[in-house]
């Protein structure tokens, strides 16, 4: 683990108070569906990944003292993909035959500024709006068949880095005192040098509150 997957652990771990109440604090893990689609500048159409699965924690703080209302509320978050999202393409001419596949994988963090609405006693829904920070590694394998321009088998690995704007929404229904299970969904746009990728969450997991 590299040393700024440490410094965003870290600055997480100080933003992880929160819950329905200001003197109480919750830590949130969830299990994401995880859908890239990739836009390049010289391209007219977007490229999609087959899809893969992400792992999710998060946190809120609740800004009742700060702002005199409730309802807002800081949150920090992390992610780190399990199940790397693919990418195969394929082009055919006369001559050979050239099969590109790419494999994603990623970690993140985000900041985000939240607004919770009670429903009910035991139903909340939230909205939520921030930005955030992805570093992305490309492992890419190259097969040709027929007559190939190009040694066969190539292989490469890419690391870039990015960030941008992420909104989303979640519900979230209290099993326990202390428990919650969450419903919630992520978009994430991040621009690189070779294009633009939107990341979308779609999670499910579960809310642990403490009392302080």
């Amino acid at each position: 683990m590299g040393k700024c997957q440490w410094v965003f652990i870290c600055l997480f771990v100080l933003f992880s108070n929160t819950s329905i109440e200001a003197n109480e604090k919750y830590l949130s893990f969830k299990l994401a569906y995880s859908d890239l689609t990739f836009d390049e500048p010289e391209e007219s159409d977007a490229a999609d990944f087959d899809s893969g699965t992400t792992w999710i924690v998060s946190g809120s703080q609740n800004l009742r003292d700060l702002l005199g209302f409730d309802g807002l509320y800081i949150e920090g978050e992390y992610f780190k993909s399990l199940v790397a999202p693919s990418l195969q393409v394929t082009e055919v001419d006369f001559d050979n035959s050239i099969k590109a596949v790419a494999d994603i994988s990623y970690w993140g963090a985000g900041v985000y500024a939240a607004f919770l609405y009670a429903v009910t006693d035991k139903l909340l829904i939230k909205g939520r709006l921030g930005y955030a920070y992805t570093s992305m590694t490309a492992e890419v394998k190259v097969i040709c068949s027929g007559d190939c321009p190009f040694e066969n088998d190539l292989k490469a690995k890419i690391n870039d880095t990015g960030s941008g704007v992420s909104f989303g929404a979640s519900m979230s229904y209290v099993l326990a005192n202390d428990v919650s299970m969450v419903v919630e969904y992520t978009k994430i746009n991040t621009g690189y040098d070779d294009g633009d990728i939107t990341t979308a969450h779609i999670g499910v997991g579960v809310s642990f509150l403490f009392n302080t």
